[in-house]
């Protein structure tokens, strides 16, 4: 009789499992395949639409270069890391301490008045949304 709890839990375990994979696979549909971050190449220049979608002007005082990453110097790319995203060495993209930790304040002011994304969840915002924040 003591083997009935134990395939009891296997069952459950198995079915945890299951639906895991089953929940994971259908993120993972949505997300767009990894070369289009190796063929993403930014726009040098500012456009500004108007609401109605229309281009009204192309800015591009700030003479933007795009650099590889060997190109950016070391101590430029430590300041970024550093003031974007100080755990980026602790953690795989996602950090859920911070999102928690925004979330937590955000809940307390009743309004969004910190974000919690990493480095790489800003270039994925950049990349693949829009700006607007929700």
């Amino acid at each position: 009789m003591r083997r009935v709890p134990f395939y009891l839990a296997v069952v459950a375990i198995a079915a945890a499992i299951v639906g895991s994979a089953v929940a994971m696979r259908h993120f993972l549909d949505g997300l767009p395949p990894f070369y289009v971050l190796e063929e993403y190449t930014p726009s040098l220049t500012t456009r500004v639409y108007d609401v109605h979608e229309e281009l009204l002007a192309e800015l591009s005082i700030e003479k933007r270069a795009l650099l590889s990453l060997p190109e950016i110097p070391k101590d430029l790319q430590n300041a970024v890391i550093a003031t974007e995203d100080s755990r980026f060495y602790e953690h795989w993209g996602i950090s859920p301490y911070s999102i928690m930790r925004a979330a937590v304040k955000n809940f307390i002011k009743g309004r969004v008045v910190e974000g919690a994304s990493t480095l790489t969840q800003q270039l994925s915002k950049l990349i693949f949304l829009t700006p607007q924040r929700k």
